[in-house]
């Protein structure tokens, strides 16, 4: 009897631990989304896009400006961004993450080529991490051959939400073009999901049902 007790004890353990995994992870408000920006209006040949404009769905635009460009060769789709409009602006968006979980974010970078400078410059930074500097020379390149290239940037989350950012530092209107920005996860312990809780729990009474025949057996 006492090994039934003891092993009822360990499966009223395990459920409660698991349910408060489960109460404690966060609530996905966000995912990362629309990284290589077609979704949003047409920009025909380009549209400069101001501070403050959410006209590209999950991205906010701040500093001076960007432009909104479909008229030369994009990375992903037909659509990319250079990040000096007017002058040199800045995207960010803001999602989900796990505390403690390391992420990759890939994306494509290239340059306006119409002008100088030819070397163009690029700050990615995610809140709460280091921020990282890129340059782009677009020396011999045309807009039907931007000579994207993919590029990353790591960071560590340090709260349930992380707002990316990506800056030009090229203090012209032909700066640093982006597309094809994607976030993935590296390392991050999953834990179980409600769909699995079943599963669990039957797993569970089923072991305690065997120890307790097993107790019987032997008259404990």
């Amino acid at each position: 009897m006492g090994h039934s007790i003891h092993s009822l004890s360990i499966l009223t353990a395990t459920l409660t631990l698991t349910s408060l995994t489960l109460a404690s992870r966060p609530t996905q408000a966000s995912s990362f989304t629309n990284g290589s920006f077609e979704l949003g209006p047409e920009p025909g040949n380009f549209t400069t896009l101001t501070t403050g404009s959410t006209a590209i769905p999950g991205w906010l635009v701040l500093g001076n400006s960007i432009d909104y460009i479909s008229s030369w060769q994009a990375s992903d789709g037909t659509r990319s961004l250079d990040l000096s409009g007017q002058g040199p602006g800045r995207i960010q968006q803001t999602f989900d993450t796990i505390t403690g979980a390391t992420y990759q974010v890939l994306f494509d970078l290239a340059g306006n080529p119409g002008d100088s400078p030819s070397t163009k410059l690029l700050r990615v930074a995610a809140s709460g991490g280091s921020a990282q500097d890129y340059s782009f020379n677009t020396t011999g390149k045309t807009v039907t051959a931007m000579g994207w290239q993919t590029t990353a940037y790591s960071f560590t989350a340090t709260s349930p939400s992380t707002t990316l950012l990506f800056t030009s530092l090229t203090n012209s209107p032909y700066g640093p073009a982006l597309d094809n920005v994607r976030v993935s996860t590296d390392g991050v312990t999953s834990v179980p999901t409600p769909a699995l809780l079943p599963g669990l729990i039957g797993m569970g009474v089923a072991a305690w049902r065997r120890r307790r025949a097993e107790a019987q057996a032997t008259g404990e």
